[in-house]
Order: structure tokens, then sequence, then C-alpha cells
């Protein structure tokens, strides 16, 4: 909530939105988050096996985002399955059956959580985050060892079993430094276990279906599913739910109920929308990218989630602080010193992508001579130039107008970050391009 103030004119715009729409905004941003992450899951398939990945990341943000966020984190998996399967070639049919098992392994643990009525913050009280550091450690190497080691006097079956029973055990060793050691014992059970389990027979079944495979092959998909989700939700989900879950369950979006909560509306700024805007742009255009093919299919092509990633963080967190007030000192700073502190930021931003314009006015140059091997260069590049013009054609709000100053810096921060994540694309797909 903003603070009063004394001044006549409010220091921004602010909303109220129900905490159902603002659960709906979140959940289409991390759908977006789980369809890019998955579509460069399946630059390590399973064999033959459609769908299957060796590192399906994206598994472990299912369970926490529906862990979290109820009902709508489990329909940002189902959503985020259907732009997965899409980006395969599925038929709309096989697409809806071949979906349910994302959605799955996002449901059954939040049943879970929800009718033991416990909160997944997995350290619980004083739980020994530090000692718990090193077994959890082990357990975010484990599948990044097998996918990147070969061991050839193993089975790839074997080698996965010892995968997933090794990161049972380590979860166990980790349940001793917890002082929530029931909210650990729901999650090993049913988010780790079961989830896969349930998740890993649906999905082989429905490859089987669709592609006319062999009893042995669907066993043997069911394996692969089984086991490196196992690994990937107790390695990655693990750390996120042991050391922030406290701080998650805390905030207004986590709710003990399955679609609402009691807070029926939640004061939002208009900034944040700004922000949120942006972020949904920067996701889902990323999104169609890979859908059509645009970063290509080569193995190499998930450096190309570096920008994106970096993009998506820095715009996560102007959103998360903007949902908090400007720490100005109300009773000494009048209308126009706040003014002036705020528009001296608004100068910064459009200093700061005044320089970018220079350095992409050479790089333009540059990549024109190499816009035979690779035209990606330059429709990145000119983009970004479009953005950054944008962001310092923005005039100045007339009259002192403290309220829409302190939106045109949100949009022109928006503007800067994407501007900075472009030029960084554009940087690898140069890079790419010279050395191809």
């Amino acid at each position: 909530m903003a603070s009063s103030r004394s001044d006549q004119e409010p220091s921004i715009l602010q909303l109220n939105l129900h905490t159902n729409t603002l659960r709906l905004i979140i959940s289409l941003f991390v759908a977006g988050v789980i369809a890019v992450v998955s579509m460069y899951s399946a630059s390590y398939p399973a064999g033959s096996f459609v769908g299957v990945s060796t590192f399906y990341l994206s598994v472990a943000i299912i369970v926490v985002a529906s862990l979290i966020l109820g009902v709508w984190g489990v329909g940002a998996a189902w959503l985020a399955s259907i732009i997965y399967t899409t980006s395969l070639g599925m038929g709309p049919f096989d697409i809806l059956l071949w979906s349910v098992a994302d959605t799955l392994e996002g449901l059954i643990p939040l049943v879970a959580f929800r009718l033991l009525k416990e909160c997944p913050d997995l350290k619980g009280g004083n739980g020994a985050g530090d000692r718990a550091a090193g077994p959890m450690a082990l357990m975010m190497l484990i599948p990044i060892v097998l996918n990147i080691w070969s061991f050839p006097f193993l089975s790839t079956n074997l080698v996965l079993g010892l995968g997933a029973l090794s990161t049972i055990l380590l979860l166990i060793v980790v349940t001793k430094y917890s002082d929530n050691r029931k909210a650990m014992a729901i999650f090993i059970g049913f988010a780790v276990i079961l989830a896969s389990v349930v998740g890993a027979g649906y999905g082989s079944w429905r490859t089987q279906q669709m592609g006319g495979l062999p009893l042995a092959d669907m066993l043997n998909a069911f394996w692969v599913w089984m086991c490196t989700n196992i690994m990937m939700v107790g390695g990655f989900a693990t750390p996120v739910l042991y050391y922030t879950g406290r701080y998650l369950c805390s905030r207004d979006v986590y709710t003990t109920y399955w679609l609402s909560s009691d807070k029926k509306e939640q004061p939002v700024y208009f900034e944040t929308l700004i922000y949120m805007a942006g972020l949904l742009s920067w996701v889902y255009i990323y999104v169609g990218l890979y859908m059509i093919r645009w970063f290509g299919t080569e193995p190499t092509s998930f450096i190309y989630l570096v920008p994106w990633t970096l993009g998506t963080m820095f715009l996560s967190f102007n959103t998360l602080t903007s949902t908090e007030e400007e720490i100005l000192d109300e009773k000494t700073k009048s209308l126009k010193d706040k003014f002036a502190e705020i528009e001296g930021r608004v100068v910064v931003a459009e200093s700061n992508t005044g320089q970018f314009i220079l350095v992409l006015s050479i790089l333009l140059a540059f990549a024109s001579t190499i816009l035979a091997a690779d035209p990606r260069v330059l429709s990145v590049l000119i983009a970004t130039v479009t953005l950054a013009c944008a962001a310092i054609t923005l005039v100045w709000i007339p009259k002192r107008k403290l309220t829409w100053l302190r939106a045109l810096k949100a949009i022109k921060t928006t503007l800067h970050v994407l501007v900075v994540s472009l030029l960084l694309l554009a940087a690898f797909l140069l890079l790419f391009a010279l050395f191809s």
C-alpha cells in the first residue's frame, strides 16, 4: 500500500486488482518461462521418444509454481505444455492429451500439500541451511554430470537409476537438517516420487499411443522420464523451496486456498503493470521465435538462453521492487524535490540508452557486412535501435506531474533493459555468424 502524503498530488497511480487477476498475470509469465525452458530441453532428447528429455528442468519450475500459485500454477504448467507440444509438431488431439502429463506433475504435490495443510517451507524454523547446502549442491550436479559425461561401461538406464536413487538418499540427508520434516516428507513422497511416477506413466503411455511403440520401448521411456524427473525436482526445486519457501509463503500471491484467497483485491502500482507488460512481451517474443525455429535447432542454440535469462531476471527484479513504495523523505521533501529526484533517474536511463545507440550504430555497419551469413543479426539490431530511439524520444511530462513522471521512468527503464538484452542477443548472433 502507498503511504499517506502531505502533497496534494499522489506519487503514483495505484489500481486495485483482484488477487486472481494478479495471479493470472503471474501465471502467464510462469507459463512462458516453462515453455521456453521446455523447448530448450528438447536439445537433450531421450533417444527417439517424442517430448522425453534427459534434462527436463521445466518440471522443477512446475512443482514450485504449483505449490505457490495453487491452481493458477497448475494452469501455467498446462499452458506451457500446450506451447511446448505445439512446437514439437503434434496434432491438436495429441497436444491436449499429452499435456496432461506435466499438469499431473504440478497437481499431485499441490493436492498433497493442501489436503495435509502444510506450507512448502522445506527449511522451517531454524533449519540448518548451511549444512544442507552440500547435499543440495550434489543433487544439482547429478543430472548435469549425467548429461555431459558418458559412462561407456554402464547402461544409460542403470546410470539414470543410480542418479535417481542418489537424489532420494540426498533428500533424506537434507531432511535431517530441516525443522519442518513434515513438509520435507510430503515433498519427497508426492512431489519427487509419486508425481514423477504418475507423470512418467501417463506420458510414456501417450508416447506409445502416438508412435505405436512396442511395450519394451514404452517401459524404457517410462524409466527415463521417471528417473530424470526425480533428479530435476530433487536437485532444483528443493533448494528454491528450502531457502525461499518461507518468503514465498508469506507473499500475498501465495494462498492456502485452491484458486482465491481471503484478500479479494490487492493494490498494485501502475509502474508494476508497466514492468509486467515488458516482462510478458520479452518472454513471449522468445516463445514465438523459438516456435518458428528462428534460433535454429542445433544443440548449441541453447546459448541464446543467456540473453533471455538475463533480460528476464532484470525485468523480474524491477517488477518485484516496483511493488514497494519509493523511499523518499516525506517530511522534508517538497513535490518539486521529489520530481527532481525521480527526473534524475530518468536522465540516467536516457543517457545510458543514448550511449547504446552509438554502439549500435557501429554494430549495424559491421553486421551489414556479414548479412549474407546471418540476416538475423541485422533484424535484431534494427529492433534494438527502434526500442532505444523510443526510449529517448519519450518527452518530459509538463507541469511537473510527479505521477506521470514515475510512469515515464518505468517505461524508459523497461525499454532500456530490453535494449541491453537485445544488444546481448545481437552479440551472440554476431559471434555465431563469424565463427560458424
